[in-house]
């Protein structure tokens, strides 16, 4: 028999999956160039460092400046998008503007 503790956990742990799914198609959009995708995956979901990116990834990229100077270009990339912006910000939040 299930808790009502386990029940609400389950329950939460769907609703983050489902917006983490929602956040990456959206950022996806925002970031057409597969590698900046890349990129991102390694920064924010695997949470690497630049140092440790090139250490693991040295055939993709090559140095910290290259990861930082495209880890900048991929936040000024999802700032302009306003598809991205819109989406995820969840709706009660859209409402009090």
């Amino acid at each position: 028999m299930m808790h009502p503790i386990d029940s609400s956990y389950e329950g939460e742990e769907q609703r983050t999956r489902k917006h983490s799914a929602v956040l990456w198609g959206t950022l996806q959009r925002a970031l057409p160039n597969a590698r900046q995708q890349r990129l991102t995956f390694l920064l924010f979901n695997c949470g690497l460092s630049p140092r440790e990116i090139v250490s693991h990834c040295s055939q993709e990229f090559g140095t910290v400046q290259e990861i930082v100077r495209l880890r900048r270009i991929i936040f000024e990339q999802v700032m302009q998008n306003h598809a991205f912006q819109s989406e995820t910000v969840p709706a009660e939040e859209q409402q009090q503007s």
